[in-house]
This record gives C-alpha cells, sequence and structure tokens, in this order.
C-alpha cells in the first residue's frame, strides 16, 4: 500500500506531549531551566543556599514565592508556577 492510495493520512496532524521545561548547566554547578513560554527558573549561585531558586519571566520580572522568598526545590517552584501564572509542566506540540 502506498501512501498515495490514502491520501488523507498526510492531512491528520500528529500531537505530541512533551515537557515545556528543558534544563541547561549553568554556572556550574547551578542548574538553569528554560520554559518554551520565556520563563525561567534560576539558581542563586550560592552553594549553600537553603532556598536557591528564582523564577524571571518573558519581561524579565523577577519573581519569588508567596511567601516572598526564592524557592527550595524546582519543584516547588514549577507548581507555584503553574498555579498564580499558569505556566504549564507539559506543552502540546503539533506536526504539520
Amino acid at each position: 500500500m502506498t501512501q498515495a492510495a490514502f491520501p488523507f493520512l498526510t492531512t491528520i496532524p500528529r500531537v505530541e506531549v512533551v515537557a515545556a521545561w528543558t534544563r541547561y548547566q549553568g554556572g556550574a554547578p547551578f542548574p538553569r531551566y528554560e520554559h518554551v513560554s520565556g520563563w525561567a527558573i534560576i539558581h542563586c549561585g550560592h552553594p549553600t543556599a537553603h532556598c536557591p531558586f528564582y523564577a524571571v519571566d518573558p519581561d524579565g520580572v523577577t519573581h519569588y514565592s508567596e511567601t516572598g522568598r526564592p524557592w527550595r526545590k524546582v519543584t516547588e517552584c514549577k507548581a507555584e508556577l503553574l498555579e498564580r501564572f499558569g505556566v504549564e509542566m507539559e506543552v502540546e506540540v503539533t506536526d504539520g
């Protein structure tokens, strides 16, 4: 069977769900996470910081947790960004 026999197959876009955050190695050993929408989660760079992570939105504005302090864990930061600003953990990618 050839694709010419089923031309409708080429018009159906495929949707794939992928992680929206990408981890980059910042200034060693501190990682930086970037979101497809332009958000970033950055480690402050202090090796013994108890709450080292803060977020920067696409406009360059720095954000901290609702308590006004940086986050202790990246997972806490991602969860609060989802809750407060709607920054999704996964995104749909369509080819076609």
